[in-house]
């Protein structure tokens, strides 16, 4: 399993790309449902609008045939 990261996106094997994605969505699902825990206020969707969505569509665009 080699590869490396590369401005944002994965260079490498196909094992080392699925790793690499099935991190990134642990880290999204902990984001979103730490953004649930303050889903009263408007920041919480401004943070998403402006940060976690932009973040998750780069990496769509970045990264081939992981969806």
């Amino acid at each position: 399993m080699q590869g490396q990261k590369y401005l944002g996106a994965v260079i490498g094997s196909r094992d080392y790309l699925e790793e690499y994605v099935n991190g990134k969505v642990d880290d999204w699902v902990r984001e979103v449902t730490q953004l649930a825990e303050f889903a009263l206020s408007q920041a919480c969707y401004a943070a998403y609008t402006f940060g976690l969505k932009h973040r998750y569509t780069y990496f769509l665009r970045t990264l081939p045939d992981i969806y």
